[in-house]
């Protein structure tokens, strides 16, 4: 059904006039005309009737005026969404991150860009970076954040997914504000032979790629305690149970309420980056063109050491 025949239908509904409608549309009478009977054929009714001077509905059209205005609207206002949306004036963003990104860097990015951005919505999704990149793959989510290591072998690597270092992310030693080395400002791997760890679980790659330092070096590691969740390992330090390894970004907050410290570890080979990930060839709207560019700016350095 093409719309020229509704919005003609409700032009002449409100006005009465077939005169009026071919006015409001550019169009002559007779051509009105043919779309109201185009109309009736189709709903097998008549629609209008003549009454003296007067052109008024049937009761077919007071049934089908609500349905054809509802219409006629809906198609106008989709219009207008579609062009707010190519102009840039709204948009939303599907974003997916690993836990880490998720929990420390996503929610304070997310809540300058919303304030510099305040037309562009973002919803966000937490899982795991293999999930993150598959979702991406099928057009689940827009774009990625997720955590990597230099040294480790990507074993997920998807031919259909671009992506770029937005941040290289220090891994560092935290000790609790009591504890002996807390007035250290950097230190090797050697010195933390036999020292208690408290470190991720044996099938996350923090854990692995820690392990092979140690290994390589010929270091013996001794772990403590294992647990999945990062604040529950930082609560853990700061009681004072073990020392731990964690990126930096995970541990400002506590480091500048003074609750942890952190120190540098001088022969720690192990580079954990955050990568934008999105669909080869994607088309970016002009709302994701500027999430993008917001994380890839030094926007996102300050948000990140805020």
């Amino acid at each position: 059904m093409d719309l020229i025949k509704l919005k003609a239908f409700t032009i002449i509904a409100k006005s009465g006039s077939f005169s009026v409608a071919a006015e409001e549309l550019f169009v002559t009478q007779p051509a009105v005309s043919a779309q109201i009977k185009d109309l009736e054929r189709l709903y097998d009714a008549k629609l209008f009737e003549r009454i003296g001077h007067h052109i008024e509905l049937t009761d077919e059209g007071k049934a089908l005026l609500p349905y054809a205005e509802m219409i006629v609207r809906a198609i106008e206002e989709s219009r207008y969404a579609v062009e707010d949306i190519k102009v840039g004036k709204r948009g939303h963003i599907r974003v997916g991150a690993s836990a880490l990104p998720g929990m420390y860097i996503l929610p304070d990015t997310i809540y300058k860009f919303r304030k510099e951005y305040p037309n562009f919505s973002v919803s966000l999704k937490v899982t795991f970076a293999t999930q993150i990149r598959k979702m991406i793959s099928n057009n689940e989510l827009d774009i990625g954040i997720v955590g990597s290591y230099q040294s480790a072998e990507n074993s997920d690597i998807n031919s259909s997914l671009e992506e770029e270092v937005l941040y290289k992310d220090e891994m560092v030693l935290i000790v609790s504000p009591n504890h002996p080395f807390r007035n250290r400002m950097e230190m090797s791997l050697e010195e933390l032979a036999n020292q208690p760890m408290i470190l991720s679980p044996k099938t996350a790659l923090t854990r692995r790629s820690i392990e092979k330092q140690f290994r390589e070096l010929k270091i013996p590691l001794r772990i403590v305690n294992e647990f999945g969740n990062v604040e529950l390992i930082k609560r853990m330090v700061e009681k004072d149970f073990g020392i731990s390894i964690l990126p930096l970004t995970a541990v400002r907050k506590e480091e500048k309420n003074n609750h942890l410290r952190y120190i540098k570890i001088s022969n720690l080979n192990l580079e954990r980056r955050i990568l934008l990930v999105y669909r080869k060839n994607k088309k970016f709207s002009k709302a994701l063109k500027a999430f993008k560019e917001f994380m890839k700016g030094h926007k996102l350095q300050r948000a990140m050491e805020a």
